[in-house]
This record gives structure tokens, sequence and C-alpha cells, in this order.
């Protein structure tokens, strides 16, 4: 069979581009997540610092020698006890560094619901979109540009662009004495010898990827190379809508050309939206 080549692209090559999943169409539900108001946020702040000052309070230990006011020695007998109470006790100005990392905590762990609400409203109004290209054909595709066009009323979002999960605030840990810091700078060092590996990062099989606005979403990037009866995945796109109500089924339409711009396949993928179920 003889094999025709059009800026770098075997003939022979069939493409084709789909869902993840093999299909053309897919469908995707979306989600009506409970999210909390403004009181209920506050609400939530304020029963955590009341349940944390009540557990301090049943917690706290004497710092320094005040433990020893109540009991007489003499001076010579007092000295080691003394010494000892500020070993085993944490120092006074360590609890005050400890209560003002409470309060910047507890402002963190506010900001954190509100961008939690957040979140979870817009990955409720987002529809997942995982695409690749096949080649079925007998020949390696090279150097090709992929276009695609979305409808208005949307966002669109690169995977690497789409908002992350917010991450909660760690509590600040109590403050230790010398002797608790001693024990565990020692069960640091056994920690310290764990060595963690790495995962290889995975290079971008995708290139010069834009994404403009115009009537829609228009978007268009390079694949350097797929080889014959193999596929490659382009990527994570996800699609939001403004609400709920505003979400639809939509079309996304393609083309894929060789880098001298000679379409070499063209065709559409759709997207079912589902509702959220009626509660």
């Amino acid at each position: 069979m003889r094999q025709v080549f059009i800026g770098g692209i075997c003939m022979s090559a069939k493409l084709e581009m789909m869902f993840n999943d093999n299909k053309k169409s897919t469908q995707c539900r979306l989600t009506q997540l409970a999210t909390l108001t403004p009181v209920e946020i506050i609400g939530m702040r304020l029963r955590l610092e009341r349940q944390h000052k009540l557990d301090l309070s049943l917690q706290d230990k004497p710092a320094g020698k005040d433990w020893l006011s109540d009991i007489e020695f003499s001076d010579e007998a007092l000295l080691p006890l003394v010494q000892f109470s500020d070993a085993i006790a944490p120092q006074p100005e360590d609890w005050s560094h400890y209560q003002a990392q409470l309060e910047r905590y507890y402002e963190l762990y506010e900001q954190f619901l509100k961008d939690k609400n957040h979140h979870e409203s817009l990955v409720g109004r987002t529809a997942p979109l995982e695409l690749k290209i096949l080649n079925a054909g007998e020949a390696i595709a090279r150097d090709l540009v992929v276009k695609m066009k979305l409808p208005e009323g949307i966002q669109l979002y690169p995977e690497k662009d789409y908002p992350k999960k917010p991450i909660e605030p760690v509590m600040p840990e109590k403050p230790l004495s010398i002797y608790e810091r001693m024990l565990n700078g020692s069960l640091d060092l056994q920690k310290n010898e764990v060595i963690h590996g790495k995962a290889p990062e995975m290079p971008d099989v995708i290139s010069d990827l834009q994404i403009r606005i115009r009537d829609g979403y228009e978007v268009t990037f390079r694949v350097k190379k797929i080889p014959q009866q193999d596929r490659v995945v382009v990527g994570k796109f996800f699609v939001v809508f403004p609400t709920i109500e505003a979400a639809r089924s939509f079309a996304v339409d393609y083309a894929v050309y060789s880098d001298q711009m000679q379409p070499v396949k063209e065709g559409s993928l759709s997207i079912k939206v589902i509702e959220p179920e009626k509660k």
C-alpha cells in the first residue's frame, strides 16, 4: 500500500478523538452539595475554641516551681526539685507563644471553612473531560495540531489551573518541656533516617496549549507523536457551569491538523449533563 505524507502525517494513520473510556459520548451527573451558611461557619469556629480551651484546662500542668510553693523545703533540697520541675514543665513564654498561635489557627480554620464551601460548590457544577486521541492506522502520526470548540456560558479550566481543594490548617502543638524536647529530638533523628522516594515526573504529552474566549472557548494544542495502533491521553479539562440551573448538555467540536494545517480528522464529542438527584 502506498503511503502519502503530508506535513509529517502519514495518511495511512487513522486518528480519532474520544473520551478516556473509548466512547464518543459521555454523561456527567452534577451534585448539589450542602454548604454552610456564614452563621454556621462562625458557630463551628466558636465550638472548636470552646472545646479546645476546655481540653487545655483539664490537661494543663503547672509551670516552673509554682507547684512547689505550698511545700516547705530547705534551700538545698528545693534547688534540685526546682530544676526538675523546670525540666518537666513548659516555660511560661512558650505558653504565651502557643496562645498566640492558637488565635491565628482559629482565624485560618474559619477561612478554610469558607474556602471549602466555595470549592464544593464549584465541584458540584463541574463536568470533567478526559480526552485522548487514538491512532488506529498502520503508521506513526507526528506533529499534530488539535483544535477544539466549546460553547458559551461556561468556564473552562485545564487540569493544572482548576482550583485545588483547600487544605485544612493544622492546630499548633502544645509547648514541650526540656525533657519532652529531648525525647522528641531522639525520635526525630530516627524519622530522618527514612528516605522518601520522589515519583518520576511524566513528560507533557501536549504542548503550546492556548485557550481563547471567542463565541465560546477555542482550545488549541500540539501533539508531537502518536505511534500506530496506540493512543495518547491529551489531558483533562474541567467545564464549570455558573449555576446548577444553567447547566446543559453540550458538544465539543474538534479538528486534527498536520503541522501544515492540512485537515486530517474532524468530529464531535457529546456530553450529556444530568441534574442532581432530588432528595
